[in-house]
């Protein structure tokens, strides 16, 4: 069974974010983010590629359903509030040069530092 993910960054006011498929427990995804998708620039071009299936260290790796499965490409979804990526069992929000994290069955937002990563 799959643990989705939503996967983000905030652009001034607005939450820009995408859904992944599997792995999204800090354990997989949240390692893989703060420890390869750590600067803005590398978030923006994850989430530029759109929704996603798999998140791997590497964009090359990664598999997103337009670029490597041909289906129609989902652009990054917006909010205005953080809360409003809450829609999958985790979410991650780079953020002020930091990865933030909320389940959604708890959410409460808070700092993703490697001791989340095991």
């Amino acid at each position: 069974m799959a643990t989705r993910s939503n996967i983000g960054i905030k652009v001034g006011d607005i939450y820009q974010y995408i859904y992944c498929h599997w792995d999204g427990y800090p354990s997989h995804n949240g390692a893989i983010l703060l420890n390869h998708y750590n600067t803005p620039e590398k978030v923006a071009e994850l989430i530029s590629c759109g929704e996603m299936s798999v998140l791997a260290p590497t964009m090359k790796d990664c598999v997103f359903y337009h670029r490597d499965r041909g289906e129609t490409f989902t652009p990054p979804m917006t909010t205005t509030n953080r809360d409003g990526t809450l829609e999958q069992e985790w979410s991650y929000i780079f953020e002020d040069g930091k990865w933030m994290f909320s389940s959604a069955h708890k959410p409460l937002w808070k700092e993703l530092t490697r001791l989340d990563c095991f």
